[in-house]
């Protein structure tokens, strides 16, 4: 009942959606009004969505993009983190160099990001570089200063049953989501077994472009 206190000592505490566990308000029976005499939380996202450029909506926007949330409360960190899971193929393995960067290659995919188009066909002879390509493309969406979800797929991910690439993107995702939960599961049993406790539970899991690769590109070892 201190909840129900003015200035009790849990004010200001969170109050968590009881399904996910994500913080959905916060305790402030001290904002309470006469016109709403009950209102003993404060809702982050409607209180955020009054003042766009305050410190709060600053605060939930950066929370989204650096804290995973999955389930209902999917938010941009726990979307790059499932899209991520995709990457492996596209991520240096051990010491393995970096190929060769192609700055025309490279100017223009990053004009196609940038542009709002639907699809981008890259194109060329075989051994030209379009898999290293679209690796390093890859890599650049997902490593920048501004993280995109990036989902790597090759032909093999496709299916003859497949109506469109969405079949193969739920796939891909389901998988994805699989993964994180067994990792999040293993090292849940890792925190039991050193703390007798188990660890914090998480929320859950138009136009186009063309483009032509030359050849020779680079060694194939790299493609």
């Amino acid at each position: 009942m201190d909840a129900l206190r003015l200035g009790g000592e849990v004010c200001g505490g969170p109050v968590l959606d009881a399904e996910t566990g994500a913080v959905i308000a916060v305790l402030a029976p001290a904002r309470r009004q006469a016109a709403h005499p009950t209102c003993l939380a404060l809702p982050l996202r409607a209180t955020a969505a009054a003042d766009p450029g305050g410190a709060l909506a600053a605060l939930l926007a950066r929370n989204a993009a650096t804290v995973p949330a999955h389930g209902a409360d999917l938010n941009l960190a726990g979307a790059l983190q499932l899209t991520g899971t995709t990457l492996a193929p596209a991520l240096p393995v051990g010491d393995e160099p970096e190929p060769v960067e192609r700055p025309a290659v490279v100017t223009e995919l990053a004009a196609f990001t940038g542009s709002g188009r639907l699809v981008a066909a890259l194109v060329g002879a075989p051994g030209s570089g379009r898999t290293t390509e679209l690796a390093a493309l890859a890599r650049r969406r997902t490593l920048g200063t501004a993280p995109a979800p990036t989902i790597w797929l090759r032909g093999a991910d496709l299916r003859p049953r497949d109506t469109s690439l969405a079949d193969a993107l739920a796939r891909a995702l389901t998988e994805a989501s699989r993964i994180l939960s067994a990792d999040q599961a293993q090292g849940q049993g890792s925190a039991t077994a050193a703390c007798g406790a188990g660890a914090p539970r998480s929320t859950g899991p138009g136009s186009s472009t063309h483009l032509t690769l030359p050849t020779p590109f680079i060694d194939s070892s790299h493609v």
